[in-house]
């Protein structure tokens, strides 16, 4: 993995859990059930935890599965979106980024279940 490619990476999701964690804050403050913020947050953290290569025992293959449904139904969301900002504004070299994070993430964690770094 390119290690450009891969701090960016890093930053995006980083950027994106960052913004799940204050949604679900302010969601659960104002007495609201999140269940779709939550898992989104959850999916983002095995992202970024996929990608930095950090250790994985934590997280077994049904956890990794449902990490990759997640992300896999943000994408066409993000891809709509993408047509909404001006080429190279800073909103659509985010969201870029931001897909290009969750590919990378989707990769290796295809890659991983079928390892035996994910337990059942």
């Amino acid at each position: 993995m390119d290690e450009t490619r891969k701090e960016e990476a890093l930053t995006s999701l980083r950027s994106t859990i960052r913004k799940l964690e204050k949604a679900l804050q302010s969601q659960m403050s104002r007495g609201l059930h999140a269940p779709v913020t939550a898992a989104r947050l959850e999916a983002m953290r095995i992202a970024y935890a996929v990608v930095a290569e950090e250790d994985l025992s934590g997280f077994t293959k049904a956890h990794m599965k449902e990490a990759q449904k997640v992300l896999l139904s943000l994408l066409p969301s993000l891809f709509r979106m993408q047509t909404k900002f001006a080429d190279n504004s800073s909103q659509h070299t985010l969201l870029v980024r931001r897909i290009r994070s969750i590919d990378l993430a989707l990769s290796r964690m295809e890659e991983l279940v079928g390892e035996d770094l994910c337990q059942e």
